[in-house]
Order: structure tokens, then C-alpha cells, then sequence
């Protein structure tokens, strides 16, 4: 499976956009039948749909051609007319609504049935394997089809679409570019669907990845032998981006969240402070705590209902990211950091932690380090349930005393080199 196709599915692309200025709908009935044969069945569905609401009788005779012949068989190596050898029915069909279906090329051009250039053959071939990804195909990009897209995205409740656009769709200016920083924005904005995009471009330019934006705008040299498998890594990295802020976005409202519920509902959040300070927790723990809860329940509950968002990283993904040493130094001291963020570490109880076994403590009379061990239960601080201090059930800890070696320190995060980039994981 190509990393395109893979992506498609993993990620629930409900609809794939191409908008490429040299594109133009075939005025050929047998080589609109034979692309039309070709076409996923979501997109052949759509395409039957819309056309029965014009000519009933030609979407039934199509519809029950790609019964028999749709997807399943090799029209390349013999063509329609070679599959259909000795059917003189369907022939005959054929002949008989051929004029009505060059009528409606337009129709099938949109839905992606038509001879496309070599450089997006294979790119169609591996999004029409792909079941569930509706294909639409524009050759101008103006109002009318946007309203037209945004409309049918709202009418089939499209959550996720990937559109692969050329840069300057024969103009001077980079009008593709300016597709996604506006129309693709406006979708994700007003439509609740997230929009994930490509630049396809015969002189593609590099990009560096600074701003969330960019990563929706990546260029794919059409050129390239391989471009499909370069669509695809863009497309990982698009996915990423999205990923991200699809996150942080969730993130963002589960914090709202929990502040609403922390003062709308007190009393609530006092018997969970209440219960926690008998067990011997700090206030700033026991809320810490909860408040993760809370958020962590509320980003659940959000990307369920919003559509899980898988992808799988791919081996070139890291190829596509470029960014100048002098630029991600202070980023790397924070990853340093970032990483060896514990909850026991070089910081003395900064997080007003109860006593635990496993703590760490520094003698001052003999400058070495005790380990501490005993059970839990019996080393917090309770209260009873008139709220009269108990204090611990063990009188007594047990020390152990412990050497730490600097090397262990490092052990924590893993640093190297790559593409010209300081990476710390």
C-alpha cells in the first residue's frame, strides 16, 4: 500500500480536491465511460446521484455497467471497448447514449472521470483505491464552486478533506497558495472540517517550516519520478500540523472547561480538596490532579466526537523538515529540560508532594543521599472524619543510602544531530 493511500484511509479523508488549470473534460463517450468505470464506488454514487436528477435513464444504464464492470476489471491494457467484446447489448448502449454522455462531461470531469496528465495518473489510481474518499476535480477555482464545495462538504457532513493544488493555476501570481491561506481556511473555519493541503508545482521551491500555515503548504516537484510518494510524505507533514492544533484547540476549550466547573460547582471541587487533604495530599496536588482529569476527560469526549485523527509518520518525514541550526539552539536547552521533567528530580519537593516511598532525600551531617522505603498508606498524613489531625501510622521510615552517577542524568533525553537540526527526544 502506497503512503498516500495509506494516509487517506488512516486519516478518513472524506474528500480528495485537485485543482489543476491544465485539466479538461474528456469529449470522448467511450474514454468518459471507461474513467467513469474507474472511479471509487462513494465517488461513482455521487456522480449517479446528481446525474439521475437530469437524465434517470443514462445514470440507471451507467449504474448498472459499473455493476458489472466497475473497478474489478483492467480497462488499461484493452480498453472499454475491448472489456466489453462480444456484450452487443451493452455496446449498443453504448452507441445509443453516447452523444448524452459527452453532454455531461462536465458532470464527470468533476467527479474525477477523465484522461488525466501522466503526472497525476498515478495519484488518481492510488485515491481511487481508496473506498471512502469522495475525488473532485476543478480546472478554475472561483465563488461559485467554492460555495458549491463548502455546500456538498456540509450536505455528506465531510469531517476531513485533502486538497492538492497547482501554485499558480496559469497565472503570475501563486494562486494556489492563496486558495489554501483563504478558501481551504474559511472550510476549516465555518464548516467544522479540517482542511489538509499540498502545493503541486513544476518548480516546486523549498519551504521553511516556521509558522502552522506552512505545513499546509509544502511544494511537490510534479517533475519528480516519484511524486506520488512525495505527495504522500507532505501529506504526513500536513497531518502533523493538524494533529497538533487539533490538540491544542481541544486543549484550549477543556481548560475553559474545567475553570467553569471549578467555580460553577464548588462544593464539588471541596469535598475532592477535602478528601485528598485526609490522605495526606497538598492542595496544589490534589487540584493539579483533578484538573488534569477533568481536561484529559473533556479532550477525550472532543475527539471522539470530532473524529479521531490517526496517521502513521512515515521514513521521510524528517527529510521535509528543514530549519537553521542558529534558530532551534534555545529550543534545545528547553527539550533538555522538557525531558527530564519528573516528578523527583534536581527540584526539592517543588511540587509539595507528600512523603512517598522512593523519595529522595540529602543529608547535610554526612552529605550523602537516602532512598526512602516503606508503604504509602503508612507514611501519609490523615486526618480522621472529624477533621482532627491523626498523623502517620509508621513512626519510623527506613533509609537507604544511594550513590547516583551524573551519567543517569543523561539517560533521560537522547540528543543527536540530523538534518543539520539539533533533536532532542
Amino acid at each position: 500500500m502506497s503512503k498516500l493511500k495509506e494516509l487517506l484511509e488512516s486519516l478518513q479523508v472524506g474528500a480528495f480536491i485537485t485543482i489543476e488549470d491544465e485539466f479538461s473534460p474528456s469529449t470522448d463517450h467511450e474514454d468518459l465511460v471507461e474513467s467513469f468505470l474507474a472511479l471509487n464506488r462513494i465517488t461513482k454514487d455521487a456522480l449517479i446521484e446528481e446525474l439521475k436528477q437530469s437524465n434517470a435513464e443514462l445514470s440507471a444504464w451507467l449504474d448498472s455497467l459499473y455493476a458489472d464492470f466497475g473497478q474489478h476489471c483492467d480497462l488499461s491494457e484493452q480498453g472499454i471497448l475491448g472489456v466489453l467484446d462480444g456484450k452487443t447489448e451493452i455496446i449498443s448502449g453504448l452507441t445509443k447514449y453516447r452523444a448524452e454522455i459527452v453532454a455531461f462531461k462536465k458532470l464527470f470531469f468533476l467527479h474525477g472521470a477523465f484522461i488525466a496528465d501522466k503526472k497525476y495518473e498515478e495519484v488518481f489510481k492510488q485515491v481511487k483505491d481508496a473506498p471512502k474518499t469522495l475525488i473532485r476535480v476543478y480546472n478554475q477555482f472561483n465563488d461559485e464552486l467554492f460555495q458549491g464545495l463548502k455546500k456538498e462538504i456540509e450536505d455528506k457532513k465531510i469531517k476531513r478533506i485533502v486538497a492538492l493544488i497547482d501554485k499558480k493555476l496559469g497565472g503570475s501570481d501563486d494562486q494556489g497558495v492563496s486558495i489554501i491561506s483563504n478558501e481551504l481556511k474559511t472550510i476549516k473555519e465555518k464548516v467544522d472540517c479540517d482542511s489538509l493541503s499540498i502545493i503541486f508545482s513544476s518548480n516546486a521551491e523549498p519551504i521553511e517550516l516556521k509558522e502552522p500555515s506552512d505545513y499546509y503548504k509544502y511544494e511537490v516537484n510534479k517533475n519528480v519520478p516519484d511524486s506520488v510518494e512525495e505527495i504522500g510524505k507532505a501529506l504526513s507533514l500536513a497531518a502533523h500540523a493538524l494533529l497538533i492544533e487539533n490538540y491544542c484547540d481541544n486543549f484550549i476549550a477543556a481548560v475553559e472547561f474545567c475553570k467553569d466547573k471549578a467555580f460553577s460547582s464548588p462544593l464539588n471541587l471541596f469535598e475532592v480538596l477535602k478528601k485528598g487533604g485526609r490522605e495526606g495530599n497538598g492542595t496544589f496536588e490534589i487540584f493539579h490532579n483533578w484538573f488534569n482529569n477533568v481536561a484529559s476527560f473533556k479532550i477525550e469526549q472532543r475527539n471522539s466526537d470530532n473524529g479521531r485523527l490517526w496517521y502513521t509518520y512515515n521514513d521521510g518525514f524528517p527529510e521535509l523538515v528543514s530549519a537553521k541550526t542558529e534558530d532551534v539552539k534555545e529550543d534545545v536547552a528547553l527539550f533538555r529540560e522538557i525531558n527530564s521533567f519528573e516528578i523527583f528530580d534536581t527540584f526539592v519537593n517543588e511540587k509539595y508532594l507528600p512523603l512517598g516511598s522512593g523519595d529522595i532525600f540529602y543529608s547535610n551531617k554526612d552529605k550523602k543521599y537516602y532512598v526512602l522505603f516503606g508503604q504509602d498508606c503508612d507514611l501519609l498524613v490523615r486526618w480522621d472524619n472529624e477533621n482532627k489531625l491523626v498523623g502517620r501510622k509508621s513512626k519510623y521510615g527506613v533509609f537507604v543510602e544511594a550513590e547516583f552517577k551524573q551519567a543517569l542524568s543523561e539517560e533521560k533525553y537522547v540528543e543527536k544531530r540530523e538534518n543539520n537540526q539539533d533533536i532532542v527526544y
